[in-house]
């Protein structure tokens, strides 16, 4: 079972949104409107608490170490992004 040690304490609305569903922004801003997964708001942003929220999609006790790895890949791709080491996907 995977451990939701390493994950970020929250996450952009998007991000979760093509994390664990595999959809847009558009789409994942309203699954959020709709109640399907939980979102905070801080400053003014709409951010996803990740812990809280994996807990409710996927369920207390499922293994959840793929959407670990989805995270991570994420995190590692907004990294190189932000050191400009590779360009945005054309949308």
């Amino acid at each position: 079972m995977g451990t939701t040690d390493n994950l970020p304490l929250t996450c952009s609305v998007p991000v979760f949104g093509r994390v664990v569903y595999g959809i847009g922004r558009n789409a994942a801003y309203e699954a959020a409107r709709r109640g399907d997964f939980p979102v905070i708001e801080v400053g003014g942003l709409k951010r996803v608490p990740v812990r809280i929220a994996l807990r409710t999609v996927v369920g207390e006790g499922s293994d959840i170490a793929p959407l670990l790895a989805r995270f991570r890949d994420a995190e590692n791709e907004k990294r190189a992004l932000i050191r400009g080491e590779v360009q945005p996907a054309a949308a």
